[in-house]
């Protein structure tokens, strides 16, 4: 057994057997629940000398503890879901004996405030040789913010993940003095309290910002990014702001050279709405790779070149309001496009693009694929729910497609379809949806029908190779009719006819 969850369980106290013991390839463990307050010095002995990957341990208001963390050592994660708020003088004493048990701390659900007195939890840290640092669900201030801060910059933490946090108050960041910083990356997710994005940020944070390679903040509502603070993010390589509240002007307010090395810009569900100033902003990204501003209101405004970066190879703008002619607009070197889900009716200057792997135009208003063919590059393409009646079979037959999805669409059922229907049978790509989303939309006699099952005569699809039968059956029986009188008149049949003529006349 690799991996045991026993948690939350009807115990009030946590006694484990012998049989631990025995459990040498156990890796992941979870045990606790809410009702547990107590953790005796001897609570984890039988746990020693197991290779523990990760522990979940689940307490309540801890009222007593003996420091039985301290038999937990060498693990990858530790997980502490505490559900405290009042014995914070022992939470401080708990995670002391954590400090240098595991790579990674995971602190949940613990109110640091509710109890009204402020406790300092934040130096345990200093000393410690974990590289990833999460509070989740956590109660605090401005005080417990400051604590935290003042120790991780001098500390051997990697990451700092905020998720969840409930915070109340001013809330103002301070930078404590330091000469060299360990952490990188920090991830902020859920942060309910519009203070925090309200700070006007200070000179002294400019090298702080200088060492981040990955700055995630989420559903935050931030909505403002200083220059001061994009401007000094030179190794920043990943940038995830996506479900705030910002726009091009916000982000990008006229700033120097805002995020100069990133690699990967993420601005999914804000208020963006003009492509040119996105594309724009990213000219002097010289390393940017990935750029994603998926479901904001954004929209070809002015049709004129956009200077984007060079770089750029994977572009998602997808559920937009983008119509018109946008391929013109968007850079060559482009690997991967996903325009899904907007108002695009056309595929027009696409051709440029030589070098497009994967297209995604799905959920659009697209009639046809013709100019499409010139790009023979394409292994995945979708372009599903759009309003597209007939597929040309050489036009499939001009990609080696993985995967492609066409389903959807008003297919107009004639005697080309079957051709298709036949192609997506066969092919040995992955075909989204098939067979039960790829009907005929018309004729309405076959509205609903899903197009591998339509079948069409011979002389329903070939009405010229059946004329050009009938007019060969006509010539036969014309030629035979000529043969049987030449055979007629050869052995003397009309005049044996003539004779009995003569004969009768005469009997008259």
């Amino acid at each position: 057994m690799k991996d045991l969850d026993v948690s939350n369980n009807k115990y009030s106290e946590i006694t484990l057997g012998q049989e631990f013991r025995k459990m040498k390839n156990l890796e992941i463990l979870k045990l606790g629940s809410p009702q547990i307050s107590s953790l005796k010095a001897n609570t984890f002995s039988e746990l020693e000398g197991l290779q523990l990957k990760e522990f979940h341990l689940i307490t309540g208001e801890i009222s007593e503890y003996g420091g039985a963390l301290k038999k937990i050592g060498g693990l990858k994660k530790l997980t502490l879901e505490l559900n405290m708020w009042e014995h914070l003088d022992l939470l401080k004493s708990l995670l002391t004996d954590v400090a240098n048990a595991t790579d990674a701390l995971i602190i949940m659900n613990v109110n640091l405030i509710k109890s009204g007195h402020y406790i300092p939890q934040g130096s345990f840290i200093k000393y410690s040789q974990m590289k990833t640092f999460v509070l989740q669900n956590i109660s605090c201030n401005g005080n417990y913010a400051s604590d935290f801060n003042l120790f991780i910059f001098s500390s051997n933490i990697e990451e700092v993940q905020i998720l969840d946090p409930h915070t109340i108050g001013t809330f103002t960041p301070t930078v404590p003095r330091f000469t060299k910083m360990n952490l990188k990356r920090i991830y902020i997710r859920n942060l309910d309290n519009p203070h925090f994005i309200g700070f006007k940020p200070m000179p002294e944070m400019k090298k702080f910002f200088s060492y981040l390679t990955h700055l995630i903040i989420t559903n935050s509502r931030f909505f403002y990014f200083p220059c001061l603070i994009s401007d000094s993010l030179t190794s920043l390589e990943i940038l995830d702001l996506s479900s705030n509240r910002l726009s091009e002007l916000t982000v990008f307010p006229k700033c120097q050279a805002p995020f100069p090395n990133v690699r990967s810009i993420i601005f999914n569900n804000n208020f963006f709405d003009d492509l040119a100033l996105l594309g724009k902003a990213t000219s002097h990204m010289i390393k940017l790779v990935n750029f994603s501003a998926s479901n904001n209101s954004i929209t070809l405004k002015m049709t004129f070149t956009i200077n984007w970066t060079k770089s750029l190879l994977n572009l998602n703008l997808s559920r937009n309001l983008i119509t018109g002619d946008v391929f013109a607009f968007l850079p060559d070197n482009l690997e991967v496009l996903d325009l899904s889900f907007n108002r695009i009716s056309s595929v027009t200057n696409i051709g440029k693009m030589k070098r497009l792997r994967v297209v995604h135009l799905s959920g659009n208003n697209i009639l046809t694929l013709a100019e499409m063919a010139s790009l023979s590059s394409v292994r995945v393409f979708h372009a599903d729910r759009n309003r597209i009646q007939k597929i040309n079979l050489h036009f499939l037959e001009t990609f080696a497609f993985n995967e492609l999805n066409l389903g959807n669409n008003p297919f107009m059922c004639d005697c080309n379809i079957q051709d298709v229907a036949d192609y997506f049978g066969s092919t040995s790509a992955t075909v989204v949806g098939w067979p039960s989303e790829y009907t005929c939309d018309s004729p309405s006699y076959l509205n609903g029908t899903e197009i591998h099952l339509v079948s069409f005569s011979s002389a329903t699809c070939n009405p010229g190779f059946t004329a050009v039968i009938s007019i060969v059956v006509i010539l036969i029986a014309v030629s035979a009719c000529a043969l049987i009188y030449k055979k007629n008149k050869r052995f003397g049949y009309h005049h044996i006819s003539f004779n009995l003529r003569s004969q009768n006349d005469a009997a008259i």
